[in-house]
């Protein structure tokens, strides 16, 4: 997964990755047929991760503010609990060699945020923007924040994620 996120799917070979992983060529090809294989099952594998976590994160929520809420605080966890799968998944999510498989699971990820949007425009919670739009806000400040601190150029604090997350609400709040 790291070599994919380090050198993208055509500088990555099969050896290499077989290599990282400490087994032979032959035993990777045992499980994936090939490196595409390999990429989409990585890719459902960690999208699964992620639709659970928000599943759980939103169990309790009972408003559109407590939801919006859990789910940035999962997915902030997910990035500092598994930060190479969530690169990956970042690197990925528009790549032509997922498969309609993997772009079904991937769509079932966005459809949880997607619904708190809709409900939340049709209750008008949330400005009647396009629902991408409104994602957009939210995702591009987390994966700004997240580049920043890789480049050692902001501490995220808890402190900051909370404005961060309060920034987020204000913008697409009504």
């Amino acid at each position: 997964m790291d070599l994919f996120v380090e050198r993208g799917f055509h500088g990555t070979t099969v050896p290499e990755i077989a290599r990282r992983a400490e087994v032979g060529t032959g035993t990777l090809y045992l499980y994936h047929a090939s490196k595409t294989d390999l990429l989409n099952s990585l890719y459902q594998r960690w999208t699964d991760t992620v639709i659970g976590s928000l599943i759980a994160s939103g169990r309790d929520a009972r408003t559109p503010r407590e939801t919006f809420t859990s789910y940035w605080n999962a997915y902030r966890r997910f990035w500092d609990e598994h930060p190479g799968a969530a690169r990956f998944l970042s690197a990925f999510e528009t790549s032509p060699y997922l498969t309609a498989e993997t772009r079904e699971r991937e769509a079932a990820c966005r459809r949880l945020p997607d619904r708190l949007f809709v409900d939340g425009v049709a209750r008008e919670v949330f400005k009647p923007l396009p629902i991408p739009m409104l994602v957009a806000v939210a995702k591009g400040l987390f994966i700004e924040l997240k580049r920043l601190e890789a480049a050692g150029l902001l501490e995220l604090t808890p402190e900051i994620w909370q404005a961060a997350e309060g920034m987020v609400w204000e913008a697409v709040r009504r």
